[in-house]
């Protein structure tokens, strides 16, 4: 069965691709296709052609996923559009941490796992650029699709917590992977909700995101989830304030006022006793990620963590509680663990891919713009800074899921604000990083 998935990808792939690019329009169907699938399918629909089942990095072989195939038909079907001279610098940083530590690190295999997932997620990401800038309806849709997906998750997450979960996740199997999802689906739809006439499915979908971190009970997740909604009011405003977004703004305060109780409730499902032990954990490991850090600053390899700082002895040395919950999860700090894997050149290739990112976001918020996808990017820069802050507490980030979603967002904001300056007949310098935005047939 994994071999024919493998080989309706290959053939379906450029049929699909040149399917788009004769029938463009449909480009936005894919859109919301795409999006929904993320959530109901995506996590559960991928093959490894080098399965590694046994691994306990996050990445447990040669993986492939149909995003990957709907990625490269959408760049088969839209023109060049190209991304700012300055990510790619970042990203170059990254890819050169991770081909020096690949070598440098204990193991290749592994090593090459993590690295063909992070290409992938670049080619969603240079997709989702493409098709954001060409297609002006496909920001939107994309959205549509990726907020029916969360309430699907929001409902399978309620049936969970009905059946004895006491911190479900959904489709995607934790509370925190799922919490962390939401970023780029509630903040970008919220400011939707600001911003344009529509009203009813955007409630819904922050609704139902809201559900989903009281549910979850992560203290990481609603605390982002408030500090996110806030700066999507904040960046919204500032972009244009009109009567409507001071209602709805009003409202959501409302709302996250009302539900603080509740939140403090979901809170209060962990003892004080497992919440100081969940502390003293993450400590232990970070420590242990220090001292690897210290001992091989040229990182231990992609993907190894978790077998580096046990065979080694640096949980021990740390002392990380030795149960298989515990020895089984890498560091819970993005930023560490990046280091820890990727060496110090890891962690400044990251920093520097966040950093411009931000800016880029800033910078395109200031355009003035009648573009209706322009009042979506509050809400993107918004996510961007809940992913930056949640980093510091999660290791989820290094899944294929996160990376997907991360693009998506992204990639959705590097479209936009590249279709903004093109309407807004910003003058482009040469080199600056940008091309003519096509517009779809």
């Amino acid at each position: 069965m994994k071999w024919i998935y493998i080989l309706a990808m290959i053939l379906g792939t450029p049929v699909l691709g040149a399917y788009l690019r004769a029938h463009p329009r449909y480009l936005v169907h894919t859109a919301f296709a795409t999006g929904l699938l993320m959530f109901v399918a995506m996590p559960n629909f991928w093959v490894a052609p080098i399965p590694w089942p046994g691994w306990p990095g996050p990445v447990q072989g040669l993986e492939l996923s149909f995003v990957d195939g709907i990625s490269l038909a959408i760049i088969m079907a839209t023109k060049r559009v190209r991304t700012p001279v300055s990510m790619k610098i970042a990203f170059a940083i990254v890819c050169l941490a991770a081909l020096v530590s690949t070598f440098a690190g204990y193991q290749i295999m592994p090593a090459v796992f993590y690295d063909w997932q992070l290409l992938r997620a670049v080619l969603l990401f240079l997709a989702m650029v493409r098709l954001c800038a060409t297609v002006p309806q496909a920001p939107v849709a994309f959205l549509g699709g990726l907020g029916v997906g969360l309430a699907y998750e929001a409902v399978l997450a309620i049936q969970q917590y009905l059946g004895g979960s006491d911190r479900p996740g959904g489709n995607l199997g934790h509370a925190n992977f799922l919490g962390f999802c939401t970023y780029f689906v509630v903040f970008p739809v919220f400011a939707l909700l600001l911003g344009s006439r529509r009203t009813l499915w955007p409630s819904i979908v922050v609704f139902c995101g809201l559900l989903i971190a009281v549910i979850g009970g992560s203290r990481a997740t609603m605390g982002m989830f408030g500090i996110g909604v806030v700066l999507t009011i904040l960046f919204s405003m500032q972009r244009r304030p009109t009567p409507r977004k001071w209602a709805f703004a009003g409202g959501a305060m409302l709302l996250l006022l009302m539900s603080a109780p509740v939140m403090l409730w979901a809170i209060d499902r962990r003892s004080e006793e497992q919440r100081v032990s969940s502390d003293l954990e993450r400590e232990s490991m970070k420590l242990a990620a220090r001292m690897m850090i210290a001992d091989h600053p040229l990182g231990v390899g992609p993907n190894q963590y978790v077998v580096i700082a046990n065979t080694a002895g640096y949980s021990a040395r740390a002392g990380v509680p030795w149960n298989y919950t515990s020895r089984s999860a890498p560091v819970h700090n993005t930023y560490y663990l990046v280091t820890a894997e990727f060496g110090l050149l890891g962690l400044v290739g990251l920093i520097a891919l966040l950093v411009t990112l931000l800016f880029y976001g800033f910078r395109v918020l200031r355009l003035p713009s009648e573009l209706a996808n322009a009042e979506i990017l509050p809400g993107l820069v918004a996510a961007v800074i809940a992913s930056c802050v949640h980093l510091y507490y999660e290791w989820i980030f290094m899944t294929f899921t996160l990376h997907y979603l991360f693009a998506i967002g992204t990639g959705m904001m590097v479209g936009i604000g590249a279709r903004m300056r093109v309407a807004a007949k910003v003058p482009l310098p040469r080199g600056s990083g940008f091309a003519a935005v096509p517009q779809a047939g």
